[in-house]
């Protein structure tokens, strides 16, 4: 586990864009990878800016002058990169091939590093869906973004999974994305993302969940096995902080 390798509080889309503004340095640089597609991330930003709840108020706002184009957000937004990776596959290709040189990376090689930082947005929602929802297949990426924050010498890699992100349309979207990606069909599936129960507390089975079954009929489930929290699996290669700083 590296100190530099930080997995935030769940936040709600509002908060987590907020927060991503009122950290980026002046001379620094992000890498922001939402794992969504970029049609349904900006669908649910607009359903926040026009559906708030009451307790969002106050991020709403800061969201709305976020929007507005000031010198200050023009400077911001020229420091992040939004990249969007739709399947876990995308999600681990991406992480395996960046790189942050000259000519082939994102920024010029004097923003990077020491100023660098790697934002992954929703990796847990991603993997639901799927088989990989497991220690095995979130080890696997958990491990690909660790390797990769490293391989590069950045400031700092968080995780964050935004509470209230997806509505049931992107759901039917990412699940389409996912079954193209000769997903196997029939993997149990959570709804963490539509409350405010903390997705790291989430048990999940110790293997990928295999075409392995038991039972007969309509009562056919998956093999699952052992399991365990995924926050105990992520711990392997991050800390978890519990306010935002």
């Amino acid at each position: 586990m590296s100190t530099k390798n930080i997995i935030l509080p769940p936040l709600t889309l509002p908060e987590f864009l907020c927060h991503v503004a009122d950290t980026q340095p002046d001379s620094g640089v992000t890498i922001l990878i939402i794992c969504s597609t970029r049609e349904a991330f900006l669908g649910t930003l607009s359903q926040a800016l026009t559906e708030q709840q009451p307790e969002e108020a106050k991020e709403i706002e800061a969201l709305r002058r976020l929007t507005v184009p000031t010198l200050q957000n023009l400077l911001t937004a020229k420091h992040i990169k939004v990249v969007f990776c739709a399947t876990v596959q995308h999600l681990l290709a991406y992480l395996t091939g960046l790189q942050l040189e000259e000519g082939r990376g994102v920024f010029r090689p004097e923003s990077t590093g020491a100023n660098a930082r790697i934002i992954v947005v929703n990796p847990l929602t991603l993997h639901i869906h799927t088989p990989l929802y497991s220690a095995q297949g979130l080890s696997r990426t958990f491990a690909a973004a660790a390797e990769a924050a490293s391989r590069e010498g950045v400031a700092k890699l968080l995780v964050v999974e935004c509470i209230r992100m997806h509505g049931d349309d992107e759901m039917d979207q990412m699940e389409g994305l996912e079954s193209l990606a000769t997903v196997e069909e029939g993997t149990e599936q959570s709804s963490f993302t539509r409350d405010n129960h903390d997705p790291w507390e989430e048990e999940v089975p110790i293997l990928n969940v295999s075409a392995r079954r038991f039972g007969s009929g309509g009562s056919e489930r998956l093999w699952a096995g052992r399991t365990v929290k995924v926050k105990r699996v992520a711990a392997r290669w991050f800390r978890f902080q519990q306010k935002l700083a």
